[in-house]
């Protein structure tokens, strides 16, 4: 399976979006690697790191770039934890990969904007229901309570609408994602082998949450502990 880049003006309003970085740190997050071309995963280091594991499916290549995912069966980038298998579905691109997080998104033809952002992340806090707490302190968005599943995984967790400001980050603040006016915002949390694990779905056209979140929900169903 190949990555391909592509620039487009909605995967760079996404990386805006999804890479709301601290400003001590605004160029590169903790550890990051960008590779410059990095259109082919499956080399032989990767091979190599991914022996007997997930049955030898390739893992998303570190990294900040707009890629093209084919639609396939991927293994989460490299030291992130919990370690995951991801089937996705035809449509979606990524453009950050880390250790601590990484995303998926799909393009609005309609707008600059990305439709929806579906981000996984390992938060900071030692179990994910310590980590929703904290969101949920934090936030001066309308919150309710959610449930549902990240694929085989149950997981609870709370969706905000609107708001300002920080609303969650993972652990070496690669990723940081903003509240904003209009915003829909999904949280859910599990631990998984002890690790903490949150699936975020975002969608900055609020209005369109419910007619998008299918999308997102179709990709997350394709998550297994590897």
């Amino acid at each position: 399976m190949i990555f391909g880049r592509r620039a487009t003006a909605a995967s760079a309003t996404l990386l805006a979006i999804v890479v709301a970085l601290p400003l001590a740190g605004c160029s590169d997050e903790p550890g990051s690697r960008q590779p410059s071309d990095p259109t082919v995963v499956g080399s032989a280091s990767d091979s190599t790191s991914t022996a007997g594991v997930g049955d030898g499916f390739e893992r998303l290549p570190a990294g900040k770039s707009d890629l093209p995912v084919d639609p396939g069966t991927y293994l989460s980038p490299d030291g992130f934890e919990p370690l995951l298998s991801i089937d996705v579905p035809e449509g979606w691109t990524s453009v950050h990969r880390g250790s601590d997080g990484f995303d998926f998104g799909r393009p609005d033809p309609t707008s600059d904007a990305p439709l929806v952002a579906a981000v996984l992340l390992r938060p900071e806090q030692s179990t994910a229901a310590d980590a929703i707490a904290a969101i949920r302190a934090g936030t001066d968005g309308r919150v309710r309570d959610a449930s549902g599943r990240i694929g085989s995984i149950s997981a609870s967790g709370i969706v905000v609408r609107g708001g300002s400001g920080e609303l969650v980050s993972s652990a070496g603040f690669g990723i940081a994602l903003d509240a904003a006016t209009g915003q829909v915002v999904r949280i859910l949390g599990a631990d998984v082998a002890g690790v903490p694990l949150l699936a975020v779905v975002l969608v900055p056209d609020g209005d369109r949450y419910a007619a998008v979140l299918p999308l997102a929900a179709e990709l997350l169903a394709g998550i297994t502990p590897a």
